[in-house]
């Protein structure tokens, strides 16, 4: 994905320690799952290792989610940060394969020397997300009797129902009522 993807091949020629700051900046809608991402824009630390890149990223973004109580949607920022190693495949100096263990965590530079951040900010993104997802924290959400939003107006279904404590309240509230 442009503006997560990173050319480090100058990097890699570096002594160990070397690096280098980029601005990260997807402005065109993406999802990630079940998660509409508007905009993810931040800022990412490339530094040499003795392996390959450690990247260092600060991002912000922009993301579509439901309102668990009301059910309507609203967009909310995330923020979240992470730092992965990325390997390299391909040796920059001769152009030889490297021979590295894989794992299905290890994130590798393509043959291209270039590091693409998109599934560590998938995923890190991803963990950011709140469990509940509120549009806001006085949110009245739904009437579980007829459905109304209870945030654009009012029903009467909470004043008809019955509460099951109704006869315990109605003997507290009796004069012979003694403490």
């Amino acid at each position: 994905m442009e503006g997560l993807e990173f050319n480090v091949a100058h990097l890699l020629q570096s002594p160990i320690g070397s690096n280098t700051r980029r601005d990260i900046l997807v402005r065109e809608p993406f999802r990630f799952e079940d998660i509409s991402v508007s905009e993810l824009r931040g800022s990412v630390e490339l530094l040499r290792t003795n392996f390959g890149i450690l990247g260092r990223a600060d991002v912000a973004s922009l993301i579509d989610l439901q309102c668990d109580r009301c059910l309507e949607p609203f967009r909310s920022e995330i923020r979240f940060a992470f730092a992965e190693e990325y390997l390299p495949v391909i040796d920059v100096s001769t152009g030889r394969p490297v021979q590295s263990e894989r794992t299905d965590e290890t994130f590798f530079i393509s043959p291209k020397h270039v590091v693409d951040l998109t599934e560590a900010a998938r995923q890190h993104l991803l963990l950011a997300v709140p469990m509940h997802r509120l549009c806001r924290e006085e949110c009245l959400g739904l009437c579980p009797t007829c459905g109304t939003n209870r945030n654009v107006e009012s029903c009467r279904c909470s004043e008809e129902t019955e509460s099951p404590f109704s006869e315990l309240a109605a003997l507290l509230e009796r004069p012979d009522h003694s403490a």
